[in-house]
Formats: C-alpha cells, structure tokens, sequence
C-alpha cells in the first residue's frame, strides 16, 4: 500500500509531458500562439483547420496541438489555398521536412483550402533565408 501511495505522490509531482490543445482559434491568435509557443521551446504537433464561422469573412479556424520541444525538432506551418500548399510540400521536402500533418476544407464560397504542418529533426532555431519561414 505505501507503494502505491508513493508511486501516486511521485505521478503528481512530476511535471506533465501531455500534450496541451488550443481550441478553436482565428488566424491572428494561431500566429500568435505559434511565435509563443516557439519561444517558450514548444511544437506544434497535431493541426486541424476548418472555416471560421464566427468571422464575418471568409476566415479560417484552427485547433493546435502542442508539446514540448525536447528534441529541439524544427517545425513549420501554412496555411493557404490547397494549390499554394502544394507547392509548400515540395518546398519543404526538398529542405528536409516530413509532412506531419495535412487538413483540407472547403469554404462556403466553394475555395478550397489547406492546413499543413511538418517537422525536420535537427537543431530547432531560425532557418537559413532560402528556406522556409520557422514562424509559421
């Protein structure tokens, strides 16, 4: 019994390593979010994105996924047209990055928009100029 208390005790104390989740947020707070969250050495590991309903405009919506940076994992994520992502994923593959994660949706106006989010193993930082953006 004095076991199990204690291994209940050293749970509890331990910090948490879950992952923590945005809910549904706009453009401006997922950018937001995602320059805070690089700063305090998290990544963004799980992204969805659909069509912002409480907008006025055609806007996006996003629900991030987020843990810690312990191995220093470089990430990056777009937002934008599903022809324009495509092209981002020949981009980034060509720069190292695996496709983590890709979310497709139609707006109401019939545009067809994608969310895509990838890593790359190595020092996370700044990425050199002709590569792609580390802020988002």
């Amino acid at each position: 019994m004095r076991t199990m208390i204690f291994l209940l005790g050293m749970a509890i104390a331990m910090p948490s390593f879950a992952a923590t989740s945005s809910g549904w947020i706009d453009t401006e707070a997922a950018e937001k979010m995602a320059k805070e969250m690089r700063a305090a050495e998290m990544r963004l590991i799980d992204l969805d994105c659909r069509p912002d309903e409480t907008a006025a405009a055609e806007r996006t919506a996003f629900l991030m996924t987020w843990e810690e940076n312990t191995d220093k994992r470089q990430w990056s994520w777009r937002e934008a047209a599903a022809a324009v992502v495509k092209d981002y994923k020949h981009e980034f593959a060509g720069k190292g990055f695996k496709l983590v994660k890709e979310h497709s949706f139609t707006m109401p106006s019939g545009k067809k928009r994608s969310c895509a989010l990838w890593h790359r193993k190595g020092a996370a930082g700044a990425l050199a100029p002709n590569q792609p953006r580390s802020d988002r």
